[in-house]
């Protein structure tokens, strides 16, 4: 066999940055916040990444961020997580492919700002969010994912908190207490999959878990519906192996999801700066993640 081409997927997920002036509490949901000193690099999250990327040094094809990039909807600190994002996939190689996805602190489902909107603060970032590519970031608004071929793999990100801030008059059907792909979107992404050319990597990105997490504690109800479908629906797309990237639960995990051999595997991403409480307290530490995938080619 030949070298293998290697494939390196960054990860920071959930970071809640937030402003102190907008964070109603005393209580403090992240290490970053903004106008945190940025020296020495080891007290700044961020800076501290920075300086271990060009030590090291580390390279990334793409950087993933399956949300939650601000706490509670703060616009300051969605905004400054996502300039921070940016610096950090300029000093990992690849500042053209930094993709993120929205997570239920990125929309402002109880319209605590002054806007109709709930996906005001995204919608109004600069560069623009989720991606570069304008077309795909209207499709990610208009059908809530879009497809991009990255090369030697390809990537769907998938917006699982869409519904965030519609509810019925009894409020018995909050979205915002969890994900979701509605049956139009699965439709339309089957549809668009079966007419793709298959690549041996496929890499999905959402915020909420498509499968429960009992681990921890940390709950079933907030799963995303229909994720089950979703898992289902990829394993039997014919279109190549699949890696399923999630964020919000703030605790690594990997595992296959239930089905057959082709089930896509699922990669659950720790917090990058959230602070952990309850069970993860003792048990996880905040991480960033570097994934490697290696394709072997007979000769």
């Amino acid at each position: 066999m030949s070298e293998p081409q290697i494939i390196r997927l960054a990860i920071a997920s959930d970071l809640h940055a937030f402003a102190a002036s907008q964070n109603g509490t005393s209580l403090h949901p992240s290490h970053l916040e903004i106008g945190l000193k940025q020296t020495p690099p080891g007290q700044h999250p961020i800076q501290s990444l920075l300086k271990l990327i060009k030590e090291e040094p580390l390279r990334a094809d793409a950087l993933i961020c399956p949300g939650d990039l601000g706490d509670r909807a703060s616009s300051q600190g969605i905004a400054y997580a996502w300039s921070a994002l940016g610096r950090i996939a300029g000093e990992l190689g690849c500042a053209d492919r930094c993709f993120a996805t929205a997570g239920n602190h990125d929309m402002d489902s109880r319209f605590r700002g002054t806007n109709h909107a709930p996906d005001h603060v995204l919608k109004g970032l600069a560069p623009q969010f989720p991606c570069e590519s304008i077309p795909n970031a209207n499709m990610y608004w208009a059908r809530s994912f879009f497809i991009e071929d990255c090369g030697a793999f390809r990537l769907v990100n998938l917006n699982s908190s869409a519904y965030h801030g519609y509810k019925d008059d009894q409020a018995a059907n909050d979205e915002s207490k969890y994900g979701r792909i509605d049956e139009q979107a699965l439709k339309l992404l089957e549809s668009e999959l079966a007419k793709s050319v298959p690549k041996d990597v496929n890499v999905l990105v959402c915020h909420h878990s498509p499968h429960a997490y009992p681990e921890f504690g940390l709950g079933e109800a907030d799963t995303m519906r229909q994720g089950q479908l979703l898992l289902a629906m990829l394993a039997e797309a014919n279109c190549g192996g699949w890696l399923v990237i999630h964020g919000h639960k703030h605790c690594p995990r990997i595992a296959y999801a239930s089905g057959a051999s082709s089930a896509p595997i699922v990669f659950s991403a720790g917090s990058l700066c959230a602070v952990l409480s309850g069970q993860l307290a003792p048990n996880v530490k905040n991480q960033f993640h570097i994934i490697e995938i290696r394709l072997w080619t007979r000769i």
